[in-house]
């Protein structure tokens, strides 16, 4: 397993900046839903104090953080004699859409060094940089007649935003074909034992690299069910991580 940290972005209109009524800008929420070898705070913030008060303050954020900065700084609220913390979530306020983008490519980009880094501060092999917004890391199921499918043939299944294990898929398999039960995620979400119908299964597994809707080169843990399914009678899948 490699450093993954997965979060979801959000785009909408800001109803109030706090400043100027009726601000046609565009407000960016990103929070981290998912981490593996390390901790789901990667985002720095700066206090400022805006009055003579403690409780008088402002807080801005900063940047993604260093492998080294992960390590030091604390969550949620600044150490004695410092100002800067850690968070799990970021929104920010921006006048433009394009303006918006940029910065959350550039997060995005700051994200994925970081696994990066970590990788190599971890003697890691950083061969696959795991740094992605949720929506880029879905789960593909679905069911085929050939027991290989190609890159293509995973993408074009069904999707959803990955969760973590353990996952529930239903399944209808066409009465007029043979056809295995597919299910394939992110191989940073660990490997799983599975149940169709209730009943343990040993699925057959594989890897793969896939390219997500972003451009990036995943690597994929893809199952398929050992024997075909040939009736019209919908299938449950169960998925439980391994212990």
């Amino acid at each position: 397993m490699q450093t993954s940290i997965v979060y979801s972005r959000k785009l909408t209109k800001p109803t109030d900046t706090g400043v100027t009524q009726n601000f046609q800008g565009v407000r960016l929420d990103l929070e981290v839903t998912a981490s593996s070898l390390i901790d789901k705070c990667p985002f720095i913030f700066q206090r400022m104090m805006s009055g003579p008060g403690i409780t008088e303050f402002n807080d801005y954020f900063y940047s993604v953080a260093s492998v080294s900065q992960m390590e030091d700084l604390l969550i949620d609220n600044p150490g004695v004699d410092e100002v800067f913390y850690r968070s799990s979530k970021v929104n920010l306020v921006f006048a433009t859409q394009e303006e918006a983008a940029k910065a959350d490519q550039d997060i995005a980009s700051a994200i994925a060094q970081l696994c990066i880094q970590n990788d190599i501060s971890l003697q890691m092999n950083p061969t696959t940089v795991v740094g992605y917004p949720a929506d880029a890391a879905l789960i593909y199921y679905g069911t085929s007649e050939v027991s290989t499918l190609t890159g293509t043939d995973i993408t074009s299944l069904l999707n959803s935003p990955s969760v973590p294990l353990p996952i529930t898929a239903p399944y209808t398999a066409n009465p007029l074909l043979l056809e295995y039960l597919y299910i394939a995620w992110p191989a940073a979400m660990g490997e799983a034992t599975f149940t169709i119908n209730g009943a343990p299964v040993t699925m057959v597994k594989s890897t793969q690299s896939l390219i997500n809707s972003y451009g990036l080169a995943m690597d994929y843990l893809v199952y398929h069910s050992p024997t075909v399914y040939t009736d019209s009678v919908s299938h449950t899948l169960v998925a439980t991580p391994v212990a």
